[in-house]
């Protein structure tokens, strides 16, 4: 009878070249560490240090090579895989799951660019979580609107996410608001009126539980010009709150530049004044707005014009708190020199804002309820981007001239 094979020894050898250097134990804690135990695929999150069904300890991570440990081996590099085999910013922390993906194919589907910035941005996210204090909370608040006849849905995680890379952690689970769409026709006194009654109604509780618990509000909000007004009007300036900026391209609402200087703001005045008490005010932020199309929207050429402007304008203008901040400021010298030039009485200050979503929020709550005078806002709409009434400030009531067909 035969001896059965050596199944051990008939199994091709690992080449040397091919061979995967140890890891020192010093740089296995080094990554284990910075990862909080983690896994750092985005959107797996497995605790990789307790096991799921006994809940006891145990070690399930994985440590995964950017650069290749050997210069065949998945992402393999002739010149640097020996240099950077035992090097902590070489390696990244994943479950085996994740781990055998990426090395699927010789690691061709998941480069090297891409696992450095899973661990880059997993690792700050850790670094971030461990620094929260009670004293940094904040109620997250996420306002959904129409947009050109589609309501964009806001994302829980990526708003929750730049609390976090603002050193805000949640009170609690977000506060969620979702503005009409089908009430009527958009753009109609009907449809503006339907939106404000959701606004008051639904921010009332919100803003009672910032006043008990003495919580800032953190806003995250998409919708129409006029409606961000509102809600920034409902607000308030008497209570803290940020607004955040969307980023369209990388579905983020984390500040780009949070350490950057702020944005300058300035606004001019008119030279000359007509006997009306009517003058208009233009916010040319995103994009600038000619005055051609404020006449347009008025139906007359002899409006006076203020205007408020930045010297870059742009959709990315606010890229930190500090330029919103900065443009309250701003918001509120030119309320004081249009209220100057006409005098304190019942005028009439037409607004046509193109603006980035934080500023419009912002500008509604500067918007005192006092003010001697009455601001209506208009909304650019159709192919034509023509400008039609929407609401007045302070919110007593809808614009009585908007159109209603």
């Amino acid at each position: 009878m035969s001896k059965p094979k050596n199944t051990r020894a008939s199994q091709p050898r690992r080449s040397k070249s091919n061979a995967r250097p140890p890891l020192s134990d010093a740089t296995a804690l080094i990554v284990w560490v910075r990862s909080a135990g983690v896994c750092a695929r985005p959107g797996c999150g497995a605790v990789l240090h307790r096991d799921p069904n006994l809940l006891g300890a145990k070690k399930l991570g994985e440590l995964a090579h950017n650069v290749g440990a050997s210069k065949n081996g998945p992402r393999g590099d002739e010149n640097r895989s020996e240099k950077l085999a035992d090097d902590p910013k070489n390696l990244i922390l994943l479950c085996r799951s994740c781990h055998g993906l990426i090395d699927k194919n010789n690691g061709r589907d998941y480069g090297e660019s891409l696992l450095r910035q899973w661990k880059t941005e997993h690792e700050q996210n850790v670094e971030i979580a461990a620094t929260f204090t009670q004293s940094k909370q904040a109620i997250p608040l996420l306002i959904d609107g129409p947009i050109g006849g589609h309501t964009l849905s806001i994302d829980e995680t990526s708003a929750l996410k730049a609390l976090q890379s603002s050193r805000l952690a949640p009170s609690g689970a977000p506060q969620k608001i979702e503005l009409p769409n089908h009430v009527a026709e958009p753009g109609t006194k009907a449809w503006w009126q339907a939106h404000d009654s959701v606004i008051r109604r639904k921010l009332e509780p919100v803003l009672e539980q910032a006043d008990r618990l003495s919580l800032p509000l953190a806003v995250f909000a998409l919708a129409e010009m006029p409606a961000l007004m509102a809600i920034g009007h409902r607000l308030g300036d008497k209570r803290e709150t940020l607004p955040f900026q969307y980023e369209r391209s990388s579905g983020s609402w984390s500040f780009q530049a949070p350490d950057d200087p702020p944005v300058s703001f300035e606004h001019t005045a008119p030279t000359s004044f007509s006997n009306s008490d009517d003058v208009a005010l233009v916010l040319s932020l995103t994009a600038r707005v000619e005055h051609a199309r404020v006449h347009k929207g008025l139906g007359r050429d002899d409006i006076p014009i203020f205007e408020l402007t930045t010297p870059n304008p742009g959709t990315d203008l606010v890229r930190n708190p500090k330029t919103i901040e900065a443009f309250r400021h701003a918001v509120r010298r030119c309320l004081d020199s249009i209220e100057s030039h006409i005098g304190i009485g019942h005028g009439t200050v037409h607004v046509f804002p193109a603006m980035p979503a934080p500023l419009a929020l912002a500008f509604g709550a500067c918007v005192n309820p006092k003010i001697s005078f009455s601001l209506r806002v208009y909304d650019a709409r159709g192919r034509d981007g023509a400008f039609t009434a929407a609401i007045t400030l302070p919110l007593d009531h809808i614009a009585s001239d908007s159109h209603d067909q």
